[in-house]
């Protein structure tokens, strides 16, 4: 239950953040930099906004493995 209020927080967090992450890139050259400059290479071509959106398609894909 504890784990699904959680999810349900992330989820309902999600698009603000988006938002706010979507502005960042657009406005800041510096962030747009950071980001290159600190993104793992394990993550290829991951970016931060996909990696944001996995629990998103996760979750409910290991809940109708459970079932």
């Amino acid at each position: 239950d504890s784990l699904l209020s959680l999810y349900k927080e992330y989820a309902d967090d999600l698009p603000a953040a988006l938002s706010c992450l979507r502005r960042a890139l657009a406005q800041s050259s510096e962030f747009r930099s950071f980001l290159k400059a600190v993104q793992h290479s394990s993550c290829q071509s991951e970016s931060l906004m996909s990696l944001l959106l996995t629990p998103i398609y996760r979750v409910p894909k290991f809940l109708l493995q459970l079932q």
